[in-house]
């Protein structure tokens, strides 16, 4: 049994403005990329 995990509404903006962030500064493919990164490492957390 892992973690419960919760996005909280605070985390869920973060996530959006580290989204927006990256799109700007380096791509869409990158911010695309670095989010389903973070996504998925709660995913994983809440299986372990």
């Amino acid at each position: 049994m892992g973690l419960n995990i919760y996005w909280t509404a605070f985390a869920k903006r973060q996530l959006e403005e580290i989204f927006d962030y990256y799109k700007e500064e380096a791509s869409l493919k990158v911010a695309d990329k670095l989010i389903t990164g973070i996504i998925q490492k709660t995913i994983n957390l809440s299986q372990s």
